[in-house]
Parts: structure tokens; sequence; C-alpha cells
């Protein structure tokens, strides 16, 4: 046996170690009963076990979830309830108004933590006609820029589908947001 088959093997034991002693004290499987007969031990005998295979695991799916508030606090009503509202159509997956929606956001300005292409997802943020250009985040003031277009400048960015970063200067800074239940 080879030292990388010795280490799997060890590794496989170890695993399931906690179910052979979890099952030491129970009453004999339909499969352990049929091991105590005389015929079927001598067939089970003859059978080689293959090779244990380590299969990782998958890690656990996170999804936006909609909420009731945001931290930090942010000083707009109206942006808060349209954050809200965009984060409960993501999660339900849509549809969306714009065809940029939902797009690979490549984070070419860096800010944000690198990851991989296709981790993060943009969507467009309509906020109020009235919304003010100044705004109050966290006791931050951020002067937003001139909306040039429908879309406007502000956005929402989602990362692995749990992580949501606002930007309400067009990519110029990400407020990163935790959505309240």
């Amino acid at each position: 046996m080879t030292a990388k088959n010795k280490k799997v093997s060890l590794l496989a034991a170890l695993l399931l170690l906690p179910f052979f002693l979890s099952s030491a004290f129970a009453a004999p499987s339909a499969v352990e009963q049929l091991a105590l007969q005389p015929a079927a031990s001598a067939a089970l005998d003859s059978f080689a076990a293959p090779e244990p295979v380590l299969i990782p695991l998958l890690p656990e799916t996170k999804a936006v979830h909609p909420g009731t508030s945001i931290l930090p606090v942010i000083e707009d009503r109206g942006r808060v309830d349209a954050i809200l509202e965009l984060v409960a159509l993501i999660s339900r997956g849509g549809p969306f108004p714009f065809k940029e929606d939902h797009k690979t956001f490549k984070n070419k300005e860096g800010l944000l933590p690198a990851q991989p292409l296709g981790f993060y997802k943009e969507y467009t943020l309509l906020v109020p006609k009235n919304s003010s250009r100044q705004l109050v985040i966290g006791g931050v003031l951020y002067n937003l820029p001139p909306s040039y277009g429908v879309r406007g400048c502000e956005r929402l960015v989602v990362g692995g589908n749990e992580i949501v970063y606002y930007s309400p200067t067009h990519y110029a800074d990400f407020i990163r947001l935790t959505i309240l239940p």
C-alpha cells in the first residue's frame, strides 16, 4: 500500500469512526445479520472492498433574504424602502427591470474583495424621483453624482448571493449592508 493510499485509508477511517462508535452498541443491521450466517459470511470474505473515495463537501448554499431594515443606518426612508424592495426581488430571482441587472459585476475598480469572475452580480437601484443628491449613511455624508440616464447612478452589488454592497456613487464607493429580518 502506498503512502498516499495509507493517508486516504486513515482519513476515511477517521471520518467513519463516529458512525462505527454510534452503531457499536446498536442492534445488528440487516446486513450484519446476513453476514453472521455461514453461507453469506463466506461470500462476504471473498468480496474485496474498493479503496475509499473522498468527496469534498459542497459549501452551504446561502441566499440574500428580504428584510425590514438595513445597517448601517441610511438616513433616507425612500432609499431604504427601494433597497429592501430590490433585495426582495433579488431573493425571488426577478424579473428585473433592466437587461443589465443580474449581470456579472467585474470589480474593475478593485474596491471589493477579490473574487472569481461571476461572484458579483449588479442590480439597478431605482430611488424615488425627489430623492436628495446628498445622503448620510452610518454618519458619513455622500454627495451623489447626477443621474445621467434612466438607470441613475445607484447600484446594489451582491457577492456570492449573500453579501450585499450598496454603491450610491456609481462604483466610486461601496457600503456593505446588513439586511435585518
